[in-house]
């Protein structure tokens, strides 16, 4: 199942780099000094947690990427350890609306993965 969902991301996102989407820098909004604050002892929490090849790949990740994982859904998160690094940036530099559909190809629109037993 796991290589089935894999493929059906990956499979997503090649799409939509061929279709000549134009990558742009992901906009996100500026928390307050205190928000950022909270959220920078939460990601530091979150991360202490991860195992050390975890902890490698996110430092290896364009500083855009690593504030757009932050800025996702646990279950989004999740999703998103599952794309090759190459995917994650990619992903990471679309307009709000291409991610919109990435994530909506990656999601499957709400449906289980074919042949998981679950359709």
């Amino acid at each position: 199942m796991r290589i089935d969902t894999s493929a059906r991301m990956f499979a997503s996102l090649a799409v939509l780099a061929v279709t000549g989407a134009p990558l742009a820098a992901y906009a996100a909004t500026t928390p307050t000094e205190a928000t950022a604050a909270q959220a920078g002892k939460s990601k530091k929490e979150a991360m202490a947690s991860w195992p050390a090849e975890k902890q490698t790949a996110y430092a290896g990740w364009p500083e855009a990427t690593k504030a757009y994982f932050w800025t996702l859904s646990s279950k989004r998160q999740k999703l998103f350890w599952g794309l090759a690094d190459t995917d994650k940036v990619t992903l990471s530099g679309m307009t709000k609306d291409e991610q919109d559909k990435a994530w909506a190809r990656i999601e499957g629109g709400g449906g289980a993965p074919k042949g998981s037993g679950q359709e």
